[in-house]
């Protein structure tokens, strides 16, 4: 898996924004070249589009977008710094993931398994290697994972401790939906000194003082960044007037009926797919009753914690519901909770599955169903980026613009584009879109002069009409489809 991910990787790792969701691979590509190219302040996060004041906008922690940037300032921006700093957080994760998994079954065949799920997603290892933070956080979860049960049974040392709540910390800072983690950690912790002393090291079954410190250490440095930084976008998005949304839900209960049926669509029809392919589906399922209906799975402190999880999982879903319709990304957030299950169901059945006949029908089904998902990845791949967001034209338009002599100071007007940076990025300049206004008209171009907008970029003619030639000057130049004109002060002038 890792050979054929880095297969993946070195043929689409310099990409620009592009293939699904490209809109917000945008926003994050966007937030990396300003910082290597404009403000190179952490606090003072910028994208191209200007709808808010000097494209200020604030979403999740800027600090992946910041660590592009500086090497875009060291050795010229390129999509890859971010792409592949993400790629190799989720791989540390998923490194540290599978040292969970070994402490958790205590065979190393087996401890693989789960981890060789993680790697054969399609949905990870598009979203694993892209600029969206969603995969990266979940690399962070992996590791407070691993680290908290270290704390449980490594004689209760506080660095344990520390390490979870400064990984789970940075998961949130990353995607904020990564807190259903600090609501099922909190509810591990408790059930692990109500019910399951017995498997805690010995110092931690006195839930003494010192400990509820610990703990309460613990979930400060959790939160308290998070909280921090969550007011601080907010004000900042107010202040520069984007609108920016941290908190919107989109809950199940608040759709209509055919809102409710094109989610559904979605998660069943589209997004189960680019998770796994269908027999391993199938082989969940059957998982799934054998897990359910064993008596021993309710006798584990980690089978709490999966039941924790899903619980957490189908409420994230249910609040996000409106969201599935389309954005497959938002499923990364519930993925432990299916990945953990295959930890718990590898537990219950480690003896019967290391036993001389079976171990080798296990080995054949693994080898045989991952040979299929080779097959499978990379026909989800191809039809992940074969997603037509972006006219290619696009792709390799900067370089003609400043042929052109548009310089990169020049504040432009891009359409038809409906995302808030997708043709902006391309261009490198600062400027408006379609997303929050469609500019039609001669009236909606002298805004945009007032505002400094200086030159019309349209991916064809036929997107201009002759009320807006009226404040066009003469063709600056074109690049395929696309076509560059000035915008006149005046009327004709």
């Amino acid at each position: 898996m890792l050979i054929f991910g880095f297969g993946q990787v070195v043929e689409r790792i310099d990409l620009g924004p592009t293939g699904c969701h490209a809109w917000r691979q945008a926003d994050g590509a966007a937030f990396a070249r300003q910082f290597s190219q404009g403000s190179n302040n952490l606090f003072e996060p910028q994208v191209y589009n200007l709808a808010g004041k000097e494209g200020k906008m604030a979403t999740e922690l800027p600090i992946t977008y910041w660590i592009a940037g500086q090497f875009g300032r060291g050795f010229g921006f390129s999509p890859a710094w971010l792409r592949g700093l993400h790629l190799l957080i989720f791989t540390i994760g998923a490194y540290f993931f599978f040292l969970f998994c070994r402490r958790q079954i205590g065979n190393d065949y087996l401890a693989l398994l789960p981890p060789l799920l993680v790697l054969s997603s399609p949905l990870l290892l598009y979203y694993g290697n892209n600029t969206l933070p969603n995969v990266p956080a979940m690399g962070m979860v992996f590791i407070a994972y691993w680290a908290l049960w270290r704390y449980f049974q490594d004689e209760g040392r506080l660095r344990w401790l520390l390490i979870s709540a400064a990984s789970l910390s940075m998961a949130l800072l990353l995607k904020a939906s990564e807190g259903i983690h600090f609501v099922a950690m909190v509810g591990t912790i408790g059930l692990a000194h109500l019910f399951f002393k017995a498997e805690l090291h010995e110092n931690l079954r006195q839930l003494s003082l010192r400990r509820l410190a610990g703990y309460g250490l613990w979930a400060a440095i959790v939160l308290l960044p998070f909280l921090a930084w969550y007011f601080y976008a907010q004000s900042y998005n107010e202040t520069y007037g984007n609108k920016a949304n941290l908190s919107g839900f989109l809950p199940i209960w608040e759709a209509d009926a055919t809102e409710r049926a094109a989610a559904w669509r979605g998660l069943t029809v589209r997004f189960f797919k680019r998770m796994a392919h269908r027999p391993l589906w199938w082989i969940m399922c059957a998982m799934l009753i054998t897990y359910l209906f064993n008596p021993r799975t309710y006798r584990s402190l980690f089978n709490w914690l999966v039941i924790l999880l899903s619980l957490g999982a189908w409420a994230y879903i249910l609040l996000f519901y409106e969201v599935f319709n389309s954005h497959d990304y938002y499923l990364v957030t519930g993925l432990p909770a299916l990945i953990f299950f295959t930890v718990g169901w590898l537990r219950l059945y480690k003896d019967w599955l290391t036993k001389a006949k079976v171990k080798w029908v296990t080995l054949g089904l693994s080898l045989g169903l991952f040979a299929y998902t080779l097959v499978y990845l990379d026909e989800e791949m191809t039809e992940y980026y074969s997603y037509p967001d972006v006219n290619p034209s696009w792709m390799d338009f900067e370089p003609a613009l400043r042929a052109m002599g548009v310089s990169q100071d020049a504040v432009v007007v891009v359409m038809p584009d409906y995302s808030p940076n997708i043709s902006l990025f391309y261009c490198n300049n600062l400027g408006y879109s379609d997303y929050f206004h469609v500019w039609r008209s001669a009236k909606d171009l002298n805004y945009l002069y007032g505002q400094g907008v200086r030159y019309l970029i349209a991916a064809g003619e036929d997107h201009l009409n002759d009320d807006m030639h009226n404040r066009l000057g003469d063709l600056v130049g074109r690049h395929r489809d696309i076509v560059v004109y000035p915008i006149l002060p005046e009327a004709g002038k």
